[in-house]
């Protein structure tokens, strides 16, 4: 790609390493890759780039813990997908910054958001967008005290992510499960 001097074909490489990494578990090595992606979409004006990849750092946030970088990764993206017209990309955002409202404050406008998120991909076949949906609307539920929402959000996740061999979310989702049910049986 740097050969060629295909600058949009560098910038997706970079994000493809960035999307390995997080498959993986490696979310330093993803947050690196999607800056860089990032940057690079910034020097080279690739509006969908500059906004997916703004998302996607603000999806590592969350998985490292960092909400306030996350949200100020995501306030970015979704004006950039606003102002460009990335519905899909717009709504994901809008699902990511209610989770941050929903755990940070106890939100329930922060649930909602999630909810609608996840009405919003299967309205429209996004599998991968509401298994997530579903996985968040799971993780938010639990830290605001709701075990048989989280319980019946993260099912629900499992269930489209095993149909898709989605990995990564059953791990995590059958992880926050089993946490679930060892505080009932411990309590």
């Amino acid at each position: 790609a740097e050969a060629l001097g295909d600058h949009l074909l560098r910038c997706e490489i970079l994000k493809s390493r960035g999307l390995v990494g997080y498959m993986v578990r490696d979310e330093r090595g993803a947050l690196e890759a999607f800056e860089s992606a990032l940057e690079m979409a910034k020097e080279y004006g690739f509006s969908y780039e500059i906004a997916v990849n703004s998302h996607n750092i603000g999806d590592i946030q969350i998985r490292i813990g960092d909400y306030r970088a996350a949200f100020t990764a995501l306030r970015f993206s979704h004006e950039v997908s606003r102002q460009n017209g990335f519905a899909k990309l717009e709504t994901l955002n809008i699902m990511l910054l209610g989770f941050i409202d929903a755990v940070t404050f106890g939100s329930a406008e922060g649930l909602a958001k999630i909810e609608q998120a996840l009405e919003f991909a299967k309205d429209h076949g996004y599998t991968w967008d509401a298994i997530q949906a579903s996985y968040f609307l799971g993780k938010a539920s639990l830290e605001q005290g709701d075990p048989k929402r989280a319980r019946d959000a993260l099912r629900e996740a499992i269930r489209m992510g095993q149909a898709t061999e989605s990995r990564l979310y059953v791990e995590d989702c059958q992880r926050l499960l089993e946490g679930i049910e060892s505080s009932e049986h411990s309590g």
